[in-house]
């Protein structure tokens, strides 16, 4: 599955280089698959910013707007994974038992992304759906 990641910023190429983009290469995801949509006036600074492979495509300005602008830019039906440019780390919860019956919540760190991605949309193709999230 060709799946593409897209990922609205604006004035944050630093803060995106830092946290999505070291959090998708931790999860050896390809950055070919990363387009990143900016405002023209920050064109310049996101391609001086981020390594190469991303692909930096100048949208609208305004969130709703950008997100909007990316619904349309890829093709329909098109697999679109959208993340934010600060996410650290996406973590998995698991429930673990404690003494006396408590139940104790504690998150491990995903490594393996693509496959989580994978099964996402089987899952989402399975069921006839077209979208899901991750609880922030």
């Amino acid at each position: 599955m060709d799946y593409k990641i897209a990922i609205p910023s604006y004035n944050r190429s630093s803060i995106l280089l830092n946290r999505t983009i070291n959090m998708l290469v931790e999860n050896n995801i390809s950055l070919n698959k990363v387009h990143v949509f900016v405002v023209e006036e920050e064109y310049s600074d996101y391609v001086n910013t981020l390594p190469e492979p991303c692909k930096i495509v100048v949208g609208r300005k305004g969130i709703a707007a950008q997100r909007n602008f990316i619904a349309t830019y890829f093709l329909e039906g098109q697999p679109i994974v959208s993340l934010d440019d600060d996410i650290k780390s996406i973590q998995q919860l698991n429930e673990s038992d404690t003494s006396i019956g408590n139940t104790a919540k504690k998150t491990n760190k995903i490594y393996d992304l693509e496959t989580l991605i994978y099964n996402t949309f089987f899952k989402l193709n399975s069921y006839g759906l077209t979208l899901a999230s991750i609880y922030p």
